[in-house]
């Protein structure tokens, strides 16, 4: 609001200046002799000439002044100057009266809120630190909330078309989830499937500084995948080793492709913006659009891999440490699979055929709560996805 204030009044100062501009031109003329050389100020400083222009320009909204029209085309503008300013005033006291009041109202509504909560956290003996802590945060919430509407209270965006909110919602967050190595690859060979992601699995929150996102041995609910997009956060795991996650690194993948505890702590090292991929919206809309040369699937199976070795060697992390996901995207869709023919005659990739069901079905199954702790079969070897199969044929 005082944003379009400032800009409202910096409008009036130009339209003064233009208008002083033409006054001093008109006044000048030598083709008659005008206000100029009638009161004598041709030949003063040029600083004199320009604000005695401008004086006059403002008094045509307000007040009177010495200098006065005197030919006919002087006595004409000022008449057309005295009707536009009438128009022009009305308008900018109007606009500037409603921001005005805007702003009381917002600033009232501000006092009262902050009011009421230091009025609880006292009632509740809540300590001063801790208080400080909790109006920060709201001040921080507030601010967010205005540069940062939701998208629900935007009334107009709710009555688009949901292609075209689709397509909103892809450029948002598309340009974020391309960071990561498979959904540069899921962009570029399924483009309607990120889409429907960016439409329908994808969220964003904030944390302000010192806010803890997760904690080691949480077992994340609703599970979620996230993207850093603005600030920083710090990960620490119990060997006291610290990551900064700076923006376009992501948390936690793994709860993408199987059952997941945190293997760390999440705490923001500033204000910090984070976007939420829901895993379970994520893993129903995937084998929706399924094709014979882009398998997501395959990708889970040998990321799965991956982290059931890191556990051997004890490393699994909620970060992406040693590059797996780029690793895994080199292998998986950089070798081809030769085609093989179906029962009906098409041809297709030959592990493709159920593949994403077969993830779905090993998602509660690879790397369960317990097994985070200490995975390990009947025969006291590491348990990996070839175990995994094994048992849900058996179930079957």
């Amino acid at each position: 609001l005082i944003a379009s204030m400032a800009k409202l009044l910096f409008l009036i100062i130009c339209l003064l200046h233009l208008m002083a501009c033409v006054w001093y031109y008109i006044g000048s003329s030598k083709e008659a002799e005008g206000w100029v050389l009638f009161h004598e100020i041709d030949e003063r400083e040029f600083l004199y000439r320009y604000w005695t222009s401008f004086h006059w320009a403002l008094c045509q909204f307000v007040g009177t002044m010495e200098v006065m029209p005197i030919n006919l085309e002087e006595r004409m503008f000022a008449v057309a100057t005295l009707l536009s300013a009438f128009a022009i005033s009305a308008a900018f006291v109007s606009s500037f009266t409603s921001s005005m009041t805007r702003l009381n109202i917002l600033s009232g509504n501000d006092s009262k809120m902050f009011s009421d909560l230091r009025q609880y956290l006292i009632d509740k003996s809540i300590s001063r630190k801790l208080t400080l802590r909790v109006q920060r945060n709201a001040h921080h919430a507030l601010t967010e909330y205005r540069l940062n509407s939701p998208e629900s209270e935007i009334e107009l965006m709710q009555m688009i078309s949901d292609p075209l909110r689709m397509e909103v919602h892809f450029e948002l967050y598309e340009p974020v989830l391309s960071n990561h190595p498979l959904f540069s690859v899921y962009t570029q060979e399924a483009p309607t499937a990120i889409r429907k992601i960016c439409h329908q699995a994808i969220d964003c929150t904030f944390l302000s500084t010192g806010d803890v996102l997760f904690i080691d041995g949480e077992v994340p609910d609703p599970p979620q995948m996230y993207f850093v997009t603005k600030g920083s956060a710090t990960y620490t795991q119990t060997s006291a080793v610290k990551t900064k996650m700076k923006e376009g690194t992501w948390i936690a993948e793994p709860v993408l492709w199987c059952s997941w505890i945190h293997r760390g702590v999440l705490r923001a090292g500033a204000e910090c913006h984070l976007m939420r991929l829901d895993a379970g919206v994520f893993q129903c809309i995937g084998p929706q659009f399924i094709t014979a040369s882009f398998n997501p699937g395959l990708y889970a199976t040998m990321f799965v891999d991956a982290l059931n070795h890191q556990l051997e060697d004890r490393v699994l992390s909620d970060i992406d440490v040693n590059s797996t996901a780029q690793k895994v995207v080199d292998d998986v869709f950089v070798l081809k699979e030769a085609p093989v023919e179906n029962s009906t005659g098409s041809r297709e990739s030959g592990l493709f055929a159920n593949l994403f069901n077969r993830m779905t079905l090993r998602m509660t199954k690879v790397i369960n709560p317990e097994a985070l702790k200490g995975l390990q079969n009947a025969k006291g070897k590491p348990r990996d996805v070839a175990d995994t199969e094994s048992e849900v044929s058996e179930e079957a």
